[in-house]
């Protein structure tokens, strides 16, 4: 199954974000997971190690619209 989510970003320690990014680890072991990070302004990051921390998901970067609506079209597909 492939899963679409979206989060501030799960670099951030908001509350809303650690919870998404836990879900999103958990889900990963057993699922292709996709995180539209709606607050990281950066190019799409697949499956990494950042500051020691793993992110077994790719996490999408916002684009130039609100809510990632310029980039979130061909993960809908």
């Amino acid at each position: 199954m492939k899963i679409l989510m979206m989060s501030d970003s799960p670099m951030l320690m908001t509350g809303f974000s650690n919870q998404a990014r836990n879900i999103a680890r958990e889900l990963s072991k057993e699922h292709e997971v996709y995180y539209l990070a709606h607050n990281y302004a950066g190019q799409t990051i697949n499956y990494s190690k950042i500051d020691g921390e793993e992110f077994p998901f790719k996490i999408i970067g916002n684009g130039r619209m609100q809510y990632g609506q310029d980039v979130i079209q061909p993960y809908l597909k």
